[in-house]
């Protein structure tokens, strides 16, 4: 690798390895990663998205 290369990706920094052949955008976790993410959204009320109502009643305390 060229020294403007190195100089380069160190001051602007290198493309992003997110995207698969298809363009979409792929995140390399392994599964049991995934798994426990997704067993901790859906098993605790407080980080399940699609129980979530909004706000909770009371707002800020004067």
């Amino acid at each position: 690798m060229g020294l403007f290369k190195k100089l380069s990706r160190f001051l602007v920094g290198s493309l992003p390895n997110i995207f698969n052949k298809e363009g979409q955008v792929m995140h390399k976790h392994s599964d049991k990663k995934w798994n426990d993410w997704e067993s901790r959204y859906l098993s605790s009320a407080d980080y399940n998205w699609r129980s979530h109502t909004g706000r909770k009643h009371g707002g800020l305390k004067k």
